[in-house]
């Protein structure tokens, strides 16, 4: 049986990515809202509905601007790709 070494480099795609939000302020803001708001009482269980609150949530990621965010960080990820 092969050992494995510990302190072998393990090869990330994403080495060298930094993801530049400082275009999507105004959502980064927003989405920590939600975040703080309605993700955190349903990861800690504080929920009398479970699906009720996760549809809330995912319509309260989309007012936040979750769209815009996801988008510009995938023309980030697809431009740094581009560069490898």
């Amino acid at each position: 049986m092969k050992k494995e070494n510990p302190t072998a480099k393990v090869y990330s795609p994403l080495e060298g990515f930094t993801f530049d939000k400082t275009a999507l302020s105004a959502e980064t803001a927003a989405l920590e809202t939600v975040k703080t708001q309605y993700m955190l009482p349903l990861q800690c269980g504080i929920t009398k509905n479970i699906d009720t609150d996760l549809v809330n949530v995912k319509a309260k990621l989309k007012g936040a601007g979750l769209d815009k965010y996801m988008a510009a960080l995938q023309q980030q990820l697809t431009a740094f790709k581009a560069t490898k």
